[in-house]
């Protein structure tokens, strides 16, 4: 099955670097870098999982944690983000993150848990 990522994140050295080791491996990537593109893309493409970023440009990047727990979408969220604060971390679980990394990451690391994720989701 070819997988469907959505990458949400204000890097865009990091956003290629996720989409070139990904796209490698046979996993089609979709870029956003703030909120309200993401949004568009969730409500008129099928993800198999998401990578978010919390901090974006126009909006903290649990708006889009909330707009799928009100919306209903289900979708795998994986948080990747440089704040290591167990608050942030706690909130995003408690908002439906099913995951938390923190930068910088490993990309094989990253692979095998979205791998997880998807193989239970």
């Amino acid at each position: 099955m070819n997988y469907k990522i959505l990458v949400v994140e204000n890097d865009d050295e990091n956003s290629l670097n996720i989409k070139e080791f990904f796209e490698k491996k046979d996993y089609q990537i979709d870029i956003s870098n703030n909120i309200e593109k993401a949004i568009y893309k969730i409500k008129n493409i099928k993800y198999s999982v998401i990578l978010l970023e919390t901090k974006l440009p126009d909006f903290h990047g649990f708006e889009i944690l909330k707009f799928l727990n009100k919306s209903k979408i289900n979708i795998p969220i994986i948080i990747i983000s440089k704040c290591i604060d167990s608050k942030t971390k706690i909130s995003a679980f408690r908002l439906g993150a099913v995951d938390y990394m923190v930068k910088p990451i490993d990309l094989d690391e990253l692979e095998a848990r979205i791998n997880v994720k998807l193989k239970f989701w």
